[in-house]
C-alpha cells in the first residue's frame, strides 16, 4: 500500500527536473514560506523520499536528490484512493504537472468507477485490485480462435469448462454436479444454479451448442473424432456418445478452446467468477461477479495492461515478491523448422549444444565466447518474434563471431498461432510452453500449430493417434516416445530461457499459475 504523497512534493519534484534548487524560488513555486519549506524538507528526508545537501560557501548550490519516482508514487496513491475522490478533486489532480499518460490513466479509472457506481449502485467500500500484464488486447474472446496467453488469461477467468485438470492429472469441475459412464458414453449432469454474466441460466443445450461448434471447427475437429454424437436429455443433462478413452475426452474438454459461453451482440459471455467490464486500447478491466456460482473472490477488480514498463512501475514502490517459477511447469525450447531448414541431424546437434552453452551463461549474467568444435558453411536463419529480445540478438552475435553463416530475422507470431506456418521462413526459433508435467511433448504436438510441421513424420502421427485412445496409465509411455524422437533427432530441445516475472504484493497469497501458465484470480487470498 502506497503512503500519501504531498502534492507540494510532487510540484517540487517536477520543478527541479528543469531548474536548480533555490529555497526562495521553490518556496514561491509552492506558495509557502522558506521556513515552511525547511520543515517539509526535513519531513520528506525522514521518510527517505529525498536527500537534501545544503550548499556551503560562495557559489555552492544546495542539492536535492530524490530516492524515489515521486510522480509514480503520487499516481499510485491516487488510484488506490480514487473511489473516495470527488469530481472536483479529480479536476484539481489533473491540473497538476503530471505526464499526459498519468493523467489519462487517472481520468480513465475514475470515469470507470463513476459509471460502475451509477449503473450497479456500488458503494465506495475498499476493494482489492490487482494489475497483470497482457502483451496484446484481444478484440474478440471467441475460444475457437487460435489462442495465445493474452486471450487465454481472460478465457480462464471469465469462462468455465466442463472439466479442469491439475498438474497431477486429476479432473475437477465447477459446472458438473455428477456424471455417469456406461458402455455407450458419458452422461453429464450440470448444477442448476449456474448463470452467465448477463444473468441467463446455463442449460444443457448451451453446453451442447458450444461443443457442437467446437467439434465442427476445422482447427479442432480432429481432436474429437472419437465423439459420435451428443444428445440433450433434459434441461440440465446431456450425453456424449464416444469411442475411446474417457481420460482423453476429459483432457480435451478442459482446454481453453472448450470453454462454455453464449454469444450476445458479438460478445462472448461466460459463467466464470469475473466478467469483462471495459476495454480500451491500453488495458482491459475485469470485475468479480456478485451473482456467480463461484465463491466471491477477494480481488474485486483486475486491470490487464499491455505496457510492460507500466506494469512493473505499478509495483515499483510496493512491498512485493516475484511469483516463483516452481508453481508452474514452464519450459523454454528451441525448435528447428522441418519444412524450411536444410541442416542435417549432425548440424542441428552442434547448434543445440552451442545454444545450450550460451543460455546457461546468459541467464547467469555471464559473457560467453562460443568455441565450436567445428563450423559448417550452411547459411541458417534465427527467427525472433520480437526485435526487443536481447538474448536472441546476443546469441546471433555470438554465433556470427564464432564464424557461422547466420542471419537474424523478425517473423510474425501471428503466422504461428494462425496456422500460416509457411510464413515462418527461418531455421530456428524459440518459444516458451507451460504444461502438465507428464504431457509436455504431447500438448506441444496436439494443442499448438507445431503439429502442422511434425505430423509429416509418421512416428509422430502414430503416437498422437495412439494417445487419443489410451488411458492416463498409458500416457507417460507415449510421452516418453515422443520425447525420444524429438530430442534424439534434434528437432526440438528444452532450454532454460528467461521468462516474464509475475509480481505480486506480499499480502496477496495463493497466487499460482495453472497448467497454462496463467493466474486464476479467483484463487487469490488477500490478507
Amino acid at each position: 500500500m502506497c503512503n500519501k504523497i504531498d502534492e507540494k512534493l510532487l510540484i517540487m519534484y517536477k520543478y527541479l527536473q528543469e531548474h536548480a534548487f533555490s529555497r526562495e524560488e521553490v518556496s514561491k513555486v509552492l506558495n509557502i514560506t522558506t521556513r515552511q519549506l525547511s520543515r517539509l524538507m526535513k519531513q520528506w528526508e525522514s521518510e527517505n523520499l529525498l536527500e537534501y545537501q545544503v550548499g556551503i560557501g560562495r557559489g555552492v548550490f544546495s542539492e536535492v536528490t530524490f530516492n524515489k519516482d515521486i510522480e509514480q508514487l503520487y499516481v499510485s496513491y491516487q488510484i488506490q484512493q480514487i473511489g473516495t475522490l470527488s469530481f472536483e478533486e479529480i479536476e484539481h489532480i489533473l491540473e497538476l504537472p503530471l505526464y499526459n499518460s498519468s493523467k489519462a490513466l487517472i481520468e480513465s479509472i475514475y470515469q470507470q468507477r463513476l459509471v460502475a457506481k451509477n449503473v450497479n449502485n456500488q458503494t465506495d467500500e475498499d476493494e482489492a485490485t490487482f494489475i497483470d500484464f497482457v502483451y496484446r488486447i484481444p478484440e474478440v474472446l471467441d475460444p475457437l480462435l487460435h489462442s495465445d496467453v493474452s486471450q487465454d488469461v481472460l478465457l480462464f477467468n471469465i469462462m468455465d469448462r466442463l472439466y479442469e485438470v491439475d498438474n497431477k492429472l486429476i479432473f475437477l469441475s465447477s459446472l458438473v454436479s455428477h456424471e455417469e459412464v456406461d458402455d455407450y458414453g458419458l452422461t453429464i449432469y450440470l448444477h442448476h444454479d449456474i448463470k452467465f454474466s448477463n444473468g441467463q441460466i446455463l442449460f444443457a443445450q448451451n453446453a451442447v451448442d458450444c461443443l457442437n461448434r467446437l467439434m465442427k471447427h476445422p482447427d479442432h475437429q480432429y481432436k474429437f473424432a472419437m465423439v459420435k454424437s451428443i444428445e440433450v436429455l433434459n434441461l440440465f443433462c446431456f450425453k456424449i456418445y464416444y469411442e475411446g478413452s474417457i481420460d482423453y475426452l476429459k483432457l480435451m474438454l478442459s482446454s481453453a478452446y472448450a470453454s462454455i459461453y453464449i454469444q450476445d451482440d458479438n460478445k462472448f459471455l461466460g459463467t466464470g467468477a469475473y466478467k469483462v467490464y471495459s476495454t480500451t486500447e491500453n488495458y482491459i478491466t475485469i470485475k468479480a461477479r456478485t451473482d456467480s456460482h463461484h465463491q466471491t473472490p477477494d480481488v474485486g477488480t483486475v486491470y490487464l495492461i499491455n505496457n510492460y514498463e507500466q506494469y512493473t512501475r505499478s509495483f515499483k514502490y510496493q512491498q512485493t515478491e516475484e511469483l516463483s517459477k516452481g508453481v508452474v511447469i514452464q519450459n523454454g525450447f528451441m525448435c528447428f523448422n522441418p519444412l524450411f531448414t536444410k541442416l542435417d541431424k549432425k548440424k542441428r546437434q552442434l547448434l543445440i549444444e552451442l545454444v545450450t552453452i550460451f543460455y546457461k551463461s546468459f541467464n547467469n549474467n555471464q559473457n560467453v565466447e562460443l568455441k565450436p568444435t567445428e563450423i559448417f558453411d550452411n547459411e541458417f536463419v534465427i527467427g525472433t518474434f520480437s526485435e526487443k529480445n536481447i538474448g536472441q540478438k546476443k546469441l546471433y552475435e555470438s554465433l556470427k563471431k564464432a564464424g557461422f553463416n547466420v542471419k537474424y530475422k523478425v517473423v510474425s507470431f501471428n503466422d504461428l498461432i494462425d496456422g500460416n506456418i509457411d510464413g515462418l521462413q527461418c531455421d530456428i526459433f524459440f518459444l516458451g510452453h507451460t504444461y502438465v508435467e507428464d504431457l509436455f511433448y504431447y500438448t506441444l504436438m496436439n494443442n499448438t500449430n507445431l503439429r502442422f510441421w511434425f505430423l509429416h513424420f509418421d512416428v509422430i502421427k502414430s503416437l498422437l493417434d495412439r494417445f487419443r485412445v489410451a488411458t492416463i496409465n498409458d500416457w507417460k509411455e507415449i510421452e516418453y516416445r515422443l520425447k525420444l524422437f524429438m530430442e534424439d533427432e534434434f528437432w526440438l530441445h528444452s532450454l532454460v530461457l528467461s521468462f516474464r516475472k509475475h509480481i505480486v504484493p506480499v499480502n496477496f497469497k495463493n497466487v499460482n499459475l495453472n497448467n497454462d501458465g496463467l493466474i486464476v484470480y479467483k484463487h487469490i487470498v488477500v490478507v
